[in-house]
């Protein structure tokens, strides 16, 4: 009964090893897999945290863009305004020299027109 006894509790010592062996591993491979579960999510949030920064430079560069754009047209735009105001300048001088040469040109006609109803 005593060796009955011995081999009993050596079995129990050993079923409380094997227990206890894989008791300890289950919670190292929890202990790992929470690492990882951890170490994903810091990645994902740095993913993130980049992708928006990202997002945030891409969207100042093309505001920036989008203002050099605009100062581009705004230049455009007042050159031709002013090429339109210079051509408009000179069509205006060009009439008014048409209308003074054809005034002058009205003026000796009827000065000729007077000169020969005078002569006869």
């Amino acid at each position: 009964q005593s060796l009955l006894s011995e081999s009993e509790a050596r079995e129990k010592a050993e079923d409380e090893e094997r227990l206890a062996a894989g008791l300890a591993a289950e919670a190292a491979q929890e202990e790992k897999e929470a690492a990882a579960r951890h170490q994903m999510q810091q990645t994902t949030r740095s993913f993130a945290d980049s992708m928006m920064a990202q997002k945030r430079a891409i969207e100042r560069s093309e505001g920036a863009n989008d203002e050099a754009r605009q100062a581009a047209l705004d230049d455009a735009w007042g050159k031709r305004l002013a090429v339109w105001g210079s051509e408009q300048e000179a069509r205006e001088k060009l009439m008014a020299q048409v209308l003074g040469e054809r005034s002058v040109q009205v003026s000796q006609k009827l000065e000729r027109a007077q000169r020969e109803k005078e002569a006869e």
